[in-house]
């Protein structure tokens, strides 16, 4: 009788354990949710339109052909001012965003070198102008270095907490030619549903980082693969 008892007492005693593992792991997969919007099985989606596509994989095949090297020059990125200061520690955030444009074409082109072009002595307003004028201060630098090709982007102002919009262009050096022009845009699905009424001043909330990265990878294939 007494071992029957003790049986049922373990029983019940491990019964109760996987209840309050398996709430646990729900509170903790909630939390999760409500912080950072999206679950694995709710990605973040991102998508690539254009404007212009002149087929820089090609123009980089067709110099390779010629056994012409093409240098390609990415310039750090525009940002809004006020994004540098409240969303990251990074001195400079446009560095960051090139510096994961140059990781994925490196990945994925089939030929080219691609380096960053430093513009350390050009304010964030500068870059600004610069990019919504027709990159001249960017174009010029790039010649007197012996670049062939340049890429500039710009990150658009953040307008809510769920999309980021990046502007890219790539440039023919030569001919001063615009071979891609379009936006990537990111965006949560899911964020909205969620509580965001949390940690409002703490960036890791909003995923920039990770967004910013596969805002990266998802144009650099698009551009590569046309996908």
């Amino acid at each position: 009788m007494n071992k029957k008892i003790l049986y049922i007492t373990k029983l019940t005693v491990t019964l109760l354990f996987l209840v309050a593992c398996s709430q646990t792991k729900e509170a903790a997969q909630d939390i999760k949710e409500s912080l950072f919007g999206s679950t694995p099985d709710e990605p973040i989606i991102c998508k690539t339109s254009f404007q212009i596509d002149k087929n820089f994989i090609n123009y980089l095949q067709n110099r390779a052909n010629q056994e012409l090297l093409t240098r390609v020059a990415i310039v750090a990125f525009n940002v809004p001012e006020n994004f540098t200061s409240i969303a990251t520690a990074r001195k400079d955030y446009g560095n960051y965003i090139a510096n994961r444009f140059k990781e994925y074409f490196l990945k994925y082109s089939p030929s080219g070198v691609f380096e960053l072009l430093s513009t350390e002595n050009l304010t964030l307003a500068d870059r600004k102008h610069d990019f919504e004028y027709g990159n001249y201060r960017a174009i010029s630098l790039a010649k007197r270095l012996g670049y062939n090709t340049l890429i500039a982007g710009q990150l658009n102002p953040i307008t809510n907490d769920s999309e980021l919009y990046l502007m890219l262009k790539i440039i023919d050096l030569e001919s001063e030619i615009t071979l891609w022009n379009g936006e990537i845009m990111v965006q949560d699905v899911e964020r909205n549903k969620k509580n965001k009424n949390i940690l409002k001043s703490n960036q890791a909330v909003f995923y920039f980082n990770e967004r910013i990265t596969l805002a990266a990878e998802c144009a650099v294939q698009n551009i590569v693969y046309k996908k």
